[in-house]
C-alpha cells in the first residue's frame, strides 16, 4: 500500500502538470487491492475520494471550469507490483449506465422516435404523437439493485403506458418480473376508474369501472445474452396468444426484449428496419468515434448524438456521469470476478466428482472381475455376494 500511495502521488502530480500545460486530460481512479487470500477487493469509497481530490487539480489557470475527462486509469496494486491500464474516454456516454440511460430516455422527443420505430415494425396502425415522462421508478429497491436495473416510465397521448428498462445482468425470474411490472401498471388504472357517458338527455353519467384498460407496453434492454441459446435473438416480441391458432386474445399486454450484445456484433448492413438502426446505435454508441450511424436515414439521430455526447454535458452533469460510469465499471468488474471464481469452483467440483466417479467405476470393475474368478473357482454364490457386494442376478449372469 505504501508503494501504491507513492505512485498515486506521482499520478496526481502528472495530472496537475497537464492542467498547467492546458492539456485536456484528467484521471479517474478505480482501485483494487488483494487481500491475504489473493482475492481482489475494493476499498469502500476510495475511488470517489481520490476522484474528488484529483478533480481539484482539473481547472484552468483562471480556476473557473473543469477540463474534460479524456483518460481512465485503472490501477491494480498487489504487494510490490503495480499495473496501470489506460483507456481513452468515449465520445458518447454509455446507455448501460444509470445516468446515460436516463439522459437519453428522459428526452421526450427521442423516446417518442424510438417507440414509433418499434411500433412501426410490430403495430403499424399505432403512432405516438406525444409522450410524457413520469417521475419515479417502478422498482423502489435498494441502491445495490439500482446499479443493475434502471427504468423510465412514460405515457402516450392516447393514455397508453410504456415501461422502458435497462438490465445489466441475468435474473432467475426475469420473465416473471416483467409480468409483475406490467400487471402493477394495469392495477393502477383502476384508480382512474369511472367512465363518463353522454345519456339521451345529453347529461354526463358515471358508470363503475368495467375493466377497460389502456395498453401497457414493456421494452427491456438486456446488456447480456439470454442464458438459453435457443432464445438468443436481437429483438423479440411477446404478447398473449392462443396456442393453437395463434390469434391475439388481447393487446393490452405486450413487451419486447432487446439483447444488446447481439447488436454489437452486427454490421450496419444487417440493419434493415428503423428499429434495428435505433438499437444498433444505442448498443454501439460508446465505441463510436464520429457521428452516429444512419443519420441520413433518421434525422433524429443527430439530436440523439448531441444528447449523448459527453462534451455537451455541463460540468455538473459530467461529474454525475463519471460517478455513474465508475459505479458501472466497478459493478461489472465484480460480476466478472464472481463469474471467474464460479468457473474455478465449478472446475474443482467437476474434477472432484470425476475422480470420485472414476474410483467408483474402478471399484465396480474390480468387483465384477473378482466375482468372475470366484465363480470359476466354484465358490458359493452367497460368499461371492458377501465379498463383492454385487447382486445375485448380476453374479449369475457372469
Amino acid at each position: 500500500f505504501q508503494h501504491f500511495c507513492e505512485m498515486l502521488t506521482n499520478v496526481m502530480l502528472v495530472s496537475q502538470h497537464f492542467c498547467e500545460m492546458k492539456k485536456s486530460t484528467c484521471f479517474l481512479i478505480s482501485t483494487f487491492l488483494r487481500d491475504a487470500n489473493k482475492r481482489y477487493v475494493s476499498i469502500p469509497f476510495f475511488g470517489e475520494i481520490v476522484t474528488n481530490v484529483m478533480l481539484g487539480f482539473h481547472c484552468d489557470s483562471r480556476g473557473k471550469k473543469y477540463l474534460q475527462v479524456s483518460t481512465l486509469i485503472i490501477i491494480f496494486a498487489s504487494e510490490n507490483k503495480t499495473i496501470i491500464k489506460t483507456t481513452a474516454m468515449s465520445k458518447y456516454i454509455n446507455p448501460a449506465t444509470d445516468f446515460g440511460f436516463k439522459r437519453i430516455f428522459k428526452d421526450e422527443e427521442i423516446t417518442r422516435g424510438f417507440l414509433n420505430a418499434l411500433l412501426k415494425r410490430y403495430d403499424p396502425k399505432t403512432h405516438i404523437k406525444k409522450v410524457a415522462i413520469t417521475d419515479g421508478e417502478l422498482d423502489e429497491t435498494s441502491k445495490a439493485i439500482r446499479r443493475v436495473i434502471y427504468d423510465v416510465h412514460c405515457t402516450t397521448d392516447a393514455g397508453e403506458e410504456f415501461v422502458i428498462e435497462m438490465q445489466n445482468e441475468p435474473q432467475e425470474f426475469f420473465p416473471e418480473r416483467i409480468v409483475y411490472y406490467l400487471a402493477r401498471s394495469a392495477s393502477r388504472q383502476q384508480a382512474k376508474g369511472v367512465i363518463r357517458h353522454i345519456g339521451e338527455d345529453c347529461e354526463k353519467q358515471e358508470l363503475p369501472w368495467n375493466y377497460h384498460l389502456k395498453r401497457i407496453y414493456g421494452v427491456f434492454f438486456m446488456n447480456f445474452k439470454d442464458p438459453d441459446e435457443k432464445h438468443q435473438q436481437g429483438l423479440s416480441h411477446f404478447a398473449l396468444l392462443e396456442t393453437e391458432k395463434y390469434y391475439q386474445d388481447t393487446d393490452v399486454f405486450q413487451y419486447w426484449k432487446i439483447q444488446m450484445p447481439i447488436y454489437r456484433k452486427m454490421k450496419e448492413s444487417d440493419c434493415t428496419t428503423d428499429i434495428d438502426k435505433w438499437i444498433y446505435n444505442l448498443s454501439n454508441m460508446e465505441t463510436m468515434e464520429t457521428t452516429l450511424s444512419f443519420t441520413n436515414d433518421i434525422p433524429l439521430f443527430k439530436q440523439l448524438g448531441k444528447i449523448a455526447s459527453y462534451s455537451e454535458l455541463t460540468t455538473d452533469q459530467q461529474i454525475q456521469y463519471d460517478d455513474s460510469f465508475n459505479n458501472y465499471l466497478a459493478y461489472m468488474g465484480q460480476q466478472e470476478y464472481k463469474l471467474k471464481e464460479g468457473i474455478k469452483i465449478g472446475w474443482k467440483e467437476g474434477e472432484a466428482k470425476g475422480r470420485a466417479e472414476g474410483r467408483a467405476e474402478g471399484a465396480r470393475a474390480q468387483a465384477i472381475e473378482s466375482a468372475r474368478l470366484m465363480k470359476q473357482h466354484g465358490d458359493d454364490i452367497n460368499y461371492i455376494v458377501a465379498v463383492t457386494h454385487l447382486p445375485i442376478s448380476e453374479i449369475e449372469a457372469l
